[in-house]
């Protein structure tokens, strides 16, 4: 396929995965050979954001404005996702306590002294859209990479009920797959959020290496639109030789990944 125009009209929200990261900053998959999607945000309603406005400084002598100068916020980019369902596995998660069991129940505790040691963890977004110019089919996601996703204890009423995520992002020096920003790349060196447009829906999946495994699936119902759309990270460091990337799967064809290390692979399905 070819590459995005960058100009898109949006609409919706159709896809939101929480990835919690390990102590390097990448997704903290778990497996050699079970690919890692992360947690879903299942039935996704929104995605609001909050970017605060510049800090306006006006120079004023002679009972009027002699020049007008801008300084950064010294608010961060925050947001609030909205979610049909309650979703206690993600909530535990994100909360730093533990689902439990009563007989056949479960149950979560909220609300806790643990407050403050909320997970680090990413966000990927993707909404439909239309290109701008070919008026056909496109995606456009949101990618912050660092940040809390704070979920809020849903009450009771007669209305279709929904949690509700509070989201503050935190400027990071690296994308979620680990490679570093750089300006002659990004045009920066720290971002508190990304956004990205494509002409296929974006997916990030990654594997926990064991220096023995070499093939690494693609989820079944999620093969590549196309073999371009497919690009690799081995602990944050991009791999272009030595592999067979196919729609289904990417073959490590030389040595096997060392123990431990992080395979990130991101792609457009």
């Amino acid at each position: 396929m070819t590459a995005s125009s960058g100009s898109q009209y949006f609409v919706g929200a159709r896809k939101g995965v929480v990835f919690p990261l390990n102590a390097a900053g990448l997704p903290a998959a778990t497996s050699p050979t079970a690919v890692y999607e992360g947690l879903p945000l299942s039935s996704i309603k929104g995605f609001d954001i909050t970017t605060p406005d510049a800090r306006r400084i006006s120079h004023n002598g002679n009972d009027r404005v002699g020049a007008v100068d801008f300084l950064p916020t010294l608010e961060p980019v925050s947001g609030e996702i909205r979610v049909a369902p309650s979703l206690m596995d993600l909530n535990s998660t994100l909360m730093n306590v533990n689902k439990f069991a009563v007989g056949n129940a479960v149950g979560m505790a909220w609300q806790t002294e643990d407050q403050g040691t909320e997970s680090d963890v990413a966000l990927v977004m993707f909404q439909q859209s239309l290109d701008m110019t070919t008026k056909l089919r496109a995606y456009r996601g949101i990618m912050i990479p660092r940040a809390r996703a704070i979920p809020v204890l849903a009450g009771m009423n007669d209305n279709p009920g929904e949690v509700r995520y509070q989201v503050v992002a935190s400027p990071s020096t690296k994308h979620i797959w680990g490679v570093t920003l750089a300006t002659g790349t990004e045009g920066a060196a720290e971002a508190a959020a990304f956004e990205t447009m494509s002409l296929g829906r974006p997916i990030i999946v990654g594997w926990k290496c064991n220096n023995s495994a070499t093939v690494f699936t693609f989820p079944t119902d999620k093969p590549a639109i196309d073999v371009g759309s497919v690009k690799c990270w081995l602990d944050g460091v991009p791999v272009t030789t030595n592999l067979t990337i196919a729609t289904t799967s990417v073959t490590n064809t030389t040595t096997a990944f060392g123990n431990n290390t992080m395979f990130i692979v991101m792609y457009e399905y």
